[in-house]
């Protein structure tokens, strides 16, 4: 008899797809199968869908990430620096100001009047006009008033000299809403400096960007160092734009 030998292939398996890392990410099924793929994800397997994800959008989410991350970082800098800053200034609270001393700056009744004419046009559901609510206020030097844009006092709007054009429009705005509040016609605000400031905010937006850099400037330029100016003006921040 013959033996007959056969040949034995000693080669090493081939490599199958799936060993390469993309092979591993990208599988190709034999035969199609239902489901669904959200950003990577199949629902046929349960595979992370990170491994699919491409490396842009991977990097986008980790600057997401880490932008989030530090912005939570200093908001909390921020608010424990304002308190140590309110703890150890005992002049965090608005200083006396001359133009609410009755001996300083009397009581005019034509701007009491021009105020009174428009609350009645406020009842009225009329419009304020800009003019109106320039004849309506008195003006006052910044030194009288101290950390103030403006105020009402005295049955009066007073606002400081420094302010011109939208930005002395919005705050007169700003404090015609504290008349409103003082006769009690805004029933639904329970804090009264928050609802003053979008109160004007919706009519004059102009004019509250416009105070909000002449206030930033002015702050800045009173604060004794970059710090406290910052820790202050989160303070005020919270005050004027965050509902208490």
């Amino acid at each position: 008899t013959t033996n007959h030998y056969r040949r034995v292939s000693r080669r090493t398996p081939r490599r199958s797809r799936t060993s390469s890392p993309r092979a591993r990410c990208h599988p190709e099924p034999e035969t199609p199968v239902s489901g669904f793929s959200f950003l990577g994800f199949d629902s046929r397997t349960p595979r992370a869908y990170t491994c699919a994800m491409p490396k842009l959008l991977r990097l986008t989410i980790a600057l997401m990430i880490l932008t989030t991350l530090l912005g939570a970082a200093f908001l909390v800098f921020l608010e424990l620096g304002s308190r140590w800053y309110i703890s150890t200034t005992p002049t965090h609270e608005l200083p006396p100001s001359l133009i609410c001393d009755q001996n300083y700056y009397p009581i005019q009744e034509d701007k009491i009047q021009l105020l009174e004419e428009i609350v009645q046009k406020h009842l009225q559901g009329e419009p304020i006009t800009a003019q109106e609510l320039e004849a309506v206020a008195l003006l006052a030097p910044q030194e009288d008033m101290p950390a103030l844009n403006g105020i009402f006092c005295s049955g009066m709007i007073i606002v400081s000299s420094r302010l011109d054009g939208p930005a002395r429009t919005y705050v007169i705005r700003h404090e015609l809403e504290h008349a409103y509040q003082d006769r009690g016609l805004t029933p639904g605000c329970s804090d009264p400096e928050f609802c003053a400031t979008w109160a004007a905010a919706w009519e004059y937006p102009r004019g509250f960007l416009a105070a909000i850099r002449s206030s930033g400037q002015e702050a800045y330029r009173l604060s004794p160092s970059t710090l406290e100016f910052l820790f202050s003006s989160w303070h005020i921040f919270k005050v004027y734009f965050l509902p208490g």
